[in-house]
C-alpha cells in the first residue's frame, strides 16, 4: 500500500551538557555497578542528541549507546516516506544485539517512544528498565500498544497536503534554529503509525515516565500520570521544556543514574 494510500486509509478511521553533567557524573561512578543504556532521539534529529548524556553516562563508568535511526543523523541519506516505527523498534533491536548488550536501560525522547515500545516487545529478556522522557507511550494491554493518532493525521492531510503528497514531514523552523548538527524530515508514516506487538502484552519491566516541567504539551504528562497507575511506574520531572536544555539534562543524567543504583 503506497503512503498517500495508507493516510487516506487511516483517515478514514475516527479520531489521533556540559561540565555540570560531567562533575555529577564522575560523583556516582564509584557508588554503582556499570550497566548499558541505550538511547533514542526523537523525531528529526539524531544520534548526535544525546552526545553529552552519552559523555555523562560513561563518565560515571557506564556503557551507553546512542542509536541512529534510519534516515536520522549518521543515516540521514537513508530516509523516505517508505520508513516505519518497525524499521526504527529494528535499528534499536540491532544496536542492542550487535553490542550484545544486557541488563539494559532503554530510553526514549519524544518520538522515540514509539520505536522503543517496539524494540521492547521484542528484547524483553535484555531490557531490565525503560525511560520514557516528555515521550509518547503504551497506553494500554491489547496488541496495538500505542494507537494511530487518527484526529492529528486528519489535521496534518487538510492543513498540509504537500507533506501528504511527498509522505514527509519537514524539520521545523524551531529546530533549525536552536541546531546546528544534521536534521532530517520525518516519515509521516513513522509519526502517526501504530504501535502494534508481536509477542503478547508487554511484560511487568520497571519503567519510569520523565516529563519537563515547563513543556507546552501536556499530553505527556498526561502519559505519566497514566502510567503511574496502570503499571505503578515512576514519575520525574526535569526543568526546562520539550526539547532539552542543558539543565534538562543534567536533571535526566541523575535519573538514570538513580535508576542504575536502585534496581
Amino acid at each position: 500500500m503506497s503512503v498517500i494510500k495508507w493516510i487516506k486509509h487511516k483517515c478514514a478511521v475516527p479520531l489521533c551538557i556540559s561540565a555540570a553533567i560531567l562533575f555529577g557524573a564522575a560523583q556516582a561512578q564509584e557508588k554503582t555497578q556499570a550497566r548499558s543504556y541505550v538511547l533514542v532521539h526523537g523525531a528529526w534529529v539524531g544520534e548526535w542528541y544525546w552526545d553529552d548524556l552519552v559523555d555523562g553516562l560513561q563518565a560515571a563508568g557506564h556503557r551507553a549507546v546512542a542509536v541512529t535511526l534510519t534516515g536520522h543523523g549518521l543515516r540521514s541519506d537513508e530516509g523516505g516516506a517508505h520508513v516505519s516505527i518497525d524499521h526504527h523498534a529494528k535499528d534499536i533491536v540491532e544496536a542492542v544485539q550487535y553490542n550484545a548488550l544486557k541488563d539494559v536501560i532503554l530510553v526514549g525522547h519524544s518520538y522515540g517512544g514509539r520505536p522503543i515500545t517496539g524494540a521492547w516487545d521484542s528484547l524483553r529478556q535484555s531490557i531490565s528498565h525503560v525511560v520514557y522522557v516528555e515521550a509518547v507511550a503504551p497506553v494500554n494491554d491489547s496488541e496495538i500498544a500505542i494507537p494511530q493518532d487518527a484526529r492529528s493525521l486528519q489535521y496534518v492531510v487538510h492543513r498540509y497536503p504537500a507533506w501528504v503528497e511527498s509522505g514527509m514531514i519537514p524539520v521545523p523552523l524551531h529546530l533549525k534554529q536552536s541546531h546546528k548538527q544534521t536534521l532530517a524530515p520525518q516519515s509521516i508514516l513513522s509519526v502517526y503509525g501504530e504501535v502494534v506487538l508481536r509477542n503478547g502484552r508487554l511484560p511487568a519491566t520497571p519503567g519510569t515516565y520523565v516529563y519537563a516541567q515547563e513543556s507546552q504539551a501536556k499530553i505527556f504528562r498526561s502519559y505519566g500520570k497514566h502510567l503511574k497507575e496502570w503499571r505503578g511506574w515512576d514519575m520525574q520531572v526535569i526543568p526546562g521544556g520539550h526539547s532539552l536544555s542543558d539543565e534538562g539534562f543534567s536533571a535526566l543524567l541523575d535519573i538514570l543514574l538513580s535508576i542504575a543504583s536502585d534496581d
